[in-house]
């Protein structure tokens, strides 16, 4: 259902620039023959414009997927450690601590983490995270069970917590140029003429509805966390909540 509502949101979208499109060409009698661009001229900056356009674009939907693949590795990867370390430790003498971190960075990322991610924030410290993993480590090295000391040591001492990985970010300039190109591109068409009313106003629209979809694919990616057709799935957050509120309450 969000995949047919993300279709035609975009579908929509197009079909109202195109509307405005159309109707703001009537003011082209205005602009001589002298002063408008040649339809020559304009078919070749027209045509080198897309094909940069669509290179820079697909590069960039390129590096915001494996950005996108990545986040989701290392959400899935964090909140997978924390249920295994409540899994290893919750039955072990002394642990009550560990158990309360648990619940304290349960409650953080409910509160904190997860809003600030949707909201597309970059700078987050996870102090409950950072607690958990000392407190963990400490635990580690203490307990002389060394089943615990493979899975729960050198798991944390590899760990890269996400929130350290959502620093990268795409080159701002890079985004500057792409939205420049587009009105570049808009522009120029907005002065081709076909002779053909229906003609012109399919080509238009086409040409129109392919650039939303790709640039509201490189917005949905660059905020992985938004709710979206494809936003990172936080069911595995819940199902650790779930569990560990569970056995709180019991």
């Amino acid at each position: 259902m969000g995949l047919l509502k993300y279709v035609l949101g975009c579908f929509i979208i197009s079909i109202i620039i195109t509307i405005i499109f159309e109707v703001t060409k009537k003011f082209r009698i205005y602009i001589s023959k002298k002063e408008g661009p040649k339809q020559s001229t304009l078919g070749i900056i027209i045509a080198f414009a897309s094909i940069i356009y669509t290179l820079l674009i697909t590069f960039m939907i390129s590096i915001f997927i494996q950005r996108y693949y990545t986040l989701k590795e290392l959400f899935i990867g964090e909140v997978s450690l924390v249920q295994l370390i409540y899994e290893t430790t919750k039955d072990l003498p002394g642990s009550d601590f560990i158990i309360e971190d648990i619940r304290e960075y349960i409650k953080e990322y409910e509160n904190v983490t997860i809003p600030a991610l949707k909201r597309g924030d970059k700078k987050l410290d996870s102090s409950a995270y950072k607690k958990l993993r000392s407190d963990v480590l400490s635990f580690a090295r203490k307990n002389k069970d060394p089943m615990l000391n493979g899975i729960l040591q050198n798991k944390l001492q590899s760990d890269i917590n996400i929130k350290g990985n959502l620093d990268e970010k795409l080159d701002s300039a890079m985004v500057i140029i792409i939205f420049i190109m587009t009105i570049f591109i808009l522009v120029s068409l907005w002065f081709v003429e076909i002779g053909h009313s229906k003609i012109q106003i399919m080509m238009d629209f086409c040409i129109i509805v392919i650039m939303v979809f790709m640039l509201s694919i490189v917005y949905y990616l660059s905020t992985p966390f938004k709710e979206s057709p494809l936003s990172i799935d936080l069911d595995i957050f819940d199902v650790l909540k779930n569990e560990v509120m569970k056995s709180t309450s019991t």
